[in-house]
């Protein structure tokens, strides 16, 4: 988990628990929840330097893997052969709107990309750090820190009256109102292409 965006502390704070004793098994439930929701979201949370390469002949734009974006390092057109770089200051729109949805997009002026497979290379900085992570997203993963610690009451489906029997429900390895927290930080696009 490159840099910390939940600590122990964190955890232990969300599930109102003051034991001590709980650290090493939260420590280790952090790093495999947090493990599991990148994956399942298919990219990394924590802010990064990223190097990526896309396929993009005539179009105008392309959506990085891990917004949002905080900095654009560069930007080459026909990476494999020319190797044309753009300037990024002068031929990108960088506005809020589009840093946030991880978006790269060439002023009109620019046109599109002439790319190619795999054709166009971008570098920028991406993810969230603890203070900027959102906070849906950091409750979501703690539930399910808290969940698998002890099945506390997230994802709880239906309990017996004396407590003897539950059952969860889940979705995807997770509990169920964390999976449908989690599907709002997968890349949608990569559904349709």
């Amino acid at each position: 988990m490159g840099q910390t965006l939940i600590s122990v502390q964190d955890v232990l704070d969300h599930g109102n628990l003051d034991n001590d004793s709980l650290r090493p098994r939260i420590t280790s439930l952090l790093a495999s929840v947090f493990a599991a929701a990148e994956e399942y979201c298919g990219r990394k949370f924590s802010s990064d330097t990223f190097t990526e390469y896309y396929d993009a002949t005539g179009q105008n734009n392309i959506l990085v893997e891990n917004p949002p974006m905080t900095g654009l390092t560069s930007l080459t057109d026909d990476a494999q052969y020319s190797a044309r770089s753009i300037d990024t200051s002068a031929n990108v729109l960088w506005i809020d709107q589009y840093k946030r949805k991880g978006e790269v997009r060439l002023y009109k002026t620019e046109g599109g990309f002439s790319g190619g497979l795999a054709g166009v290379k971008v570098i920028y900085q991406g993810g969230w750090t603890a203070t900027t992570m959102p906070a849906d997203l950091k409750a979501a993963i703690m539930d399910e820190v808290l969940y698998r610690l002890d099945g506390r009451q997230v994802g709880v489906a239906n309990q017996a009256a004396d407590g003897a029997s539950v059952n969860y429900n889940e979705r995807n390895g997770f509990a169920a109102q964390v999976c449908d927290v989690l599907d709002g930080y997968r890349p949608w696009w990569r559904e349709f292409g």
